[in-house]
């Protein structure tokens, strides 16, 4: 018999016999105990046992609901052991350690070993996790020789092409010529005199590029293909589409490419082919242009390349594979196309110092139409398209915007226009919801989470930073404990006393504007406050306890599937 601090919720035999001397023990109070039965004495031919705890580990705030589950590639039930109280956890093994699962798993479970597998219910959804999923896998590292510019993704055959560009530097080429000259330089030097030495061939140190294509399956990154380009070319673009039954990659390059003002003596867009699965590129052709590509996107069959301040339109031939220019739209933009996102028939282009301009493609007249330039933010620095009819915008003020894109409107037609103007007109723009991050961000991408639900958006920032903007359905809830933060932190400073909230996360939610966003950092310091602060809160929210609070919380990062390891 042992006494526990907490009442028994659930128990677990180690390896699901009951004839084993130890066992788990989950508490309501979210503690798993490991225990073992231990002889104490012998008297009259009789062994005397008692449980002895070993182990103690909170692994939640809620009950702990212990199961047995298969491990993949084995087929025992009860080889693997899953703790689940508001955090989810497991191990493979009696012997092992529990780790923390990336994915929450709700407590209706149901094992499925024949595929080796859980089903969960949570609310109205069915949720099944594969075991291989939900354990932690090692960090893919990729081994490169410059700065990663960009890259594009075949889901086919699992190659990611990537440009790699770095200025101040040389090419291994250049490297192995220069190696070269020192050598003679060096011999010559020992059997002729000084002033008859070989003068070196003055290269400077220029742009250093080149194209590399990496195959990722599961867990093994492994390099394909590697093509450099020449010295002083940078490599600033790249586009992967499918043209019949070719599989064809256009690059962007420059020459003598000049970051401040953005302008180079040459550009080119290379064309290639991509044979036997990634293991091969051929290049086919060099189209010459005018300024420095540094946008490409794929477009309804075409490509759309942003040159300078132009944007234009290229078809591929079918036969040639040569790119042929359809049509362009000169002065899109005031400084230079940063970044091409198609909505359907509109097209909208990033400039990298002035705001967002819209485009349309008209078919009828073959023609790239300017319908608004300049649209605040300005100084997008990434942008991604979310599905209803949004986009998510980060600046280099290190905000990011969430709006409503304006949609096309024919015309009315009773009235006459000149033959220069489009036949659309677009509506205002709508601002949802703004975000102060306190860093740059360099990326954005958006992934779906549940379907039929708004797209959920990760951003990275220069400093290395990761985030995660969810939609979240208990918004008024959020909102209100944030105000309610925000109040306390006020209070607190009038008194001139301290308050341990996360500096960045406390002075960006006092100091900057806010709309429809609540920062979950800045929630997340509600669990770091005292017990007297944390009633006070509780009290102006008329919340029965502090349990309730916290629990709810926990429930919203759950739900949302928030409790990302990076």
């Amino acid at each position: 018999m042992l006494k526990v601090e907490n009442s028994p919720y659930s128990f677990l035999f180690m390896n699901g016999e009951f004839n084993l001397q130890s066992l788990l023990v989950g508490c309501e109070n979210g503690t798993l105990l490991t225990l073992v039965v231990e002889e104490i004495a012998e008297t009259e031919g009789t062994t005397k046992h008692e449980l002895k705890a070993i182990k103690t580990e909170k692994i939640g705030s809620e009950a702990v609901h212990l199961l047995h589950s298969p491990v993949l590639g084995k087929m025992e039930v009860g080889c693997g052991i899953l703790a689940v109280s508001n955090h989810s956890w497991f191990k493979e093994s009696v012997d092992g350690d529990f780790f923390q699962l990336k994915s929450h798993i709700s407590p209706c479970i149901c094992i499925i070993p024949e595929s080796e597998s859980i089903a969960t219910i949570l609310e109205d959804q069915l949720r099944v996790f594969i075991l291989e999923d939900l354990q932690p896998k090692p960090p893919v590292t990729i081994p490169l020789e410059y700065t990663p510019k960009k890259f594009a993704v075949d889901s086919y055959t699992g190659n990611i092409f990537i440009i790699e560009t770095d200025n101040n530097s040389y090419t291994e080429e250049t490297k192995e010529k220069k190696r070269i000259e020192f050598e003679k330089h060096v011999k010559a030097k020992s059997q002729q005199p000084a002033s008859n030495l070989p003068t070196f061939e003055d290269i400077p140190k220029s742009w250093a590029s080149l194209l590399r294509v990496v195959n990722l399956t599961g867990v093994n990154a492994r390099e394909v293909f590697k093509l450099p380009f020449d010295q002083n070319e940078a490599a600033l673009s790249l586009c992967r589409f499918e043209q019949g039954y070719d599989d064809l990659l256009l690059v962007g390059v420059a020459k003598n490419f000049r970051l401040s003002s953005e302008c180079c003596t040459e550009a080119s867009i290379y064309t290639y082919r991509i044979l036997e699965q990634g293991e091969t590129i051929s290049f086919l052709h060099k189209t010459d242009i005018k300024s420095a590509p540094l946008a490409m996107c794929y477009y309804e069959g075409n490509v759309l390349i942003g040159i300078g301040r132009k944007l234009a339109l290229y078809c591929v031939v079918p036969e040639s594979l040569v790119l042929e220019l359809v049509c362009e739209k000169k002065d899109c933009v005031s400084n230079s196309i940063t970044a091409i996102y198609p909505v359907d028939k509109r097209i909208l282009v990033s400039d990298s110092k002035f705001g967002i301009s819209y485009l349309v493609y008209v078919s009828s007249d073959n023609s790239l139409c300017l319908l608004q330039e300049d649209i605040f933010p300005s100084e997008v620095t990434a942008a991604c398209i979310l599905s209803g009819n949004r986009m998510a915008r980060a600046t280099k003020s290190r905000d990011i915007f969430i709006v409503e894109l304006g949609s096309l409107q024919d015309r009315d037609m009773s009235k006459v226009y000149n033959d220069d103007e489009p036949p659309f007109t677009l509506s205002k723009e709508k601002l949802l919801g703004c975000f102060h991050v306190g860093e740059i961000v360099s990326s954005m991408q958006t992934f779906n989470i549940f379907p039929n639900e708004p797209d959920t958006v990760v951003y990275t920032t220069l400093s290395g930073s990761v985030g995660i903007l969810s939609w979240q359905k208990d918004a008024e809830f959020l909102n209100f404990l944030y105000e309610a933060l925000l109040r306390l932190a006020q209070e607190i400073d009038n008194k001139r006393t301290t308050l341990p909230i996360f500096p960045n996360s406390r002075f960006r939610s006092r100091h900057f504007k806010r709309e429809n966003v609540v920062d979950g950092d800045f929630l997340d310091e509600f669990f770091g406050l005292e017990v007297g602060l944390q009633e006070i809160i509780c009290r102006e929210m008329e919340e029965k306890d502090i349990t309730q609070i916290s629990t709810k919380l926990e429930k919203i990062r759950r739900d949302s599937m928030l409790d990302f390891q990076f």
